[in-house]
């Protein structure tokens, strides 16, 4: 991981949000990849980069989707132990911008899927929630959530196959 400073200022300023973007936005960096569900140090280091971070309403962070992901992290470990999980999270785009430039997601999603040992999903679910205050989360089955970000985003959505 390269720190920010040692980034061309030409390219990192245009292509990539900054911190400075950040300062006084009444927004945080919001995880995108979870450090709960981080595997070793290397792993955990790596969601404090601004490439795992997206504009987050800063009660949904730290309150609502905090607790989604402590969540998550607990099923998966006690479901799931030992077995393979894929995890995808996103976000969908919104219609605010902190500098005009940086988008501030409408919603942020995660889905996952536990392999059993046939290599099929034996578990699965997925979480949406809106990017505001209201922080208004809702837990659906994976058909669910890609039905949910279809209407969204506009187009077919297929998770997992």
């Amino acid at each position: 991981m390269a720190s920010e400073r040692s980034v061309n200022i030409q390219i990192r300023g245009v292509y990539q949000a900054l911190n400075r973007d950040y300062l006084r936005s009444g927004y945080h960096r919001g995880h995108l990849a979870p450090v709960y569900l981080a595997n070793s140090q290397s792993c955990a280091d790596a969601t404090f980069t601004l490439t795992n971070a997206a504009p987050q309403d800063s009660n949904f962070n730290s309150v609502s989707w905090w607790s989604v992901e402590r969540r998550l992290a607990a099923y998966l470990e006690s479901k799931c132990h030992w077995q393979p999980v894929y995890i995808v999270t996103g976000v969908v785009p919104g219609t605010q911008y902190i500098n005009y430039r940086v988008n501030v997601p409408s919603h942020f999603w995660t889905a996952f899927c536990c392999l059993d040992q046939n290599n099929r999903c034996s578990e699965s679910g997925g979480v949406i929630g809106t990017n505001d205050n209201n922080s208004n989360i809702r837990e659906m089955s994976v058909a669910d959530l890609e039905a949910e970000l279809g209407n969204l985003y506009g187009t077919t959505f297929q998770l997992f196959q």
